[in-house]
């Protein structure tokens, strides 16, 4: 019987391959720099290099539907998606593309920022986010403003929520650790990062190592 870690070894052995066969791969991703997804393809890039594969060559673009074209194009051989990202499955399902590996990494801090030495003072707010991270409003919304409309100011990436309250366009960002450092604001409140699978998929043909074959009772006998 094959069991889980035959299964996730393949995968790994089968990633190996294409590394071996085409060395250093075009890596496309969500920027600008300082996202979670930049974050992580760093995390990869450094497993790999200490693993003695060479380590990818990491480009940056504005939504997850750039990536998406980007690896199917032939501009890049992988794209790296994070699990949670809520049209995952446009690659998933794209006729072109293959899911390659998988791996587990936390992203960086969370949580909700404001300008600094500024509070909201209107009745609506208005809050810069991506739609994946709006779900962390309530958990980080201070009592004070537990009162208030909100008003989503749609964002691309954390650090594009971070960017859009930092022009003035929103009172209130929900960002990473990241986003807040660039751009020089502070939290109302925060929450640790989350543990995200990320998921690397590629346009590149796959010769997949042939399934074990299932053992049977006699087998076992």
């Amino acid at each position: 019987m094959t069991t889980f870690g035959d299964t996730y070894a393949r995968s790994l052995e089968r990633f190996g391959a294409v590394l071996r066969e085409h060395g250093t791969l075009r890596l496309s991703t969500l920027g600008p720099a300082g996202t979670s997804s930049e974050y992580a393809a760093g995390h990869l890039r450094e497993r790999l290099l200490a693993a003695g594969y060479p380590g990818p060559e990491v480009a940056l673009h504005p939504t997850f539907g750039a990536v998406l074209d980007s690896v199917t194009g032939g501009r890049s051989e992988v794209a790296l998606v994070p699990s949670a990202y809520r049209d995952a499955t446009a690659f998933h399902w794209h006729p072109a593309l293959r899911l390659l590996f998988h791996f587990a990494h936390p992203t960086p801090a969370y949580g909700l920022a404001a300008r600094q030495g500024q509070a909201p003072d209107r009745t609506r707010l208005r809050i810069s986010t991506m739609s994946e991270v709006s779900v962390l409003y309530p958990e980080l919304c201070p009592p004070a403003l537990r009162d208030r409309a909100v008003d989503w100011v749609p964002a691309r990436s954390t650090m594009d929520a971070a960017q859009v309250l930092s022009r003035g366009d929103a009172d209130l960002a929900l960002t990473n650790d990241h986003g807040r450092h660039a751009h020089d604001l502070h939290w109302l409140a925060r929450r640790p990062g989350a543990q995200i699978v990320w998921l690397l998929f590629t346009s590149l043909p796959l010769n997949t190592p042939p399934a074990a074959p299932a053992s049977t009772d006699e087998d076992e006998r």
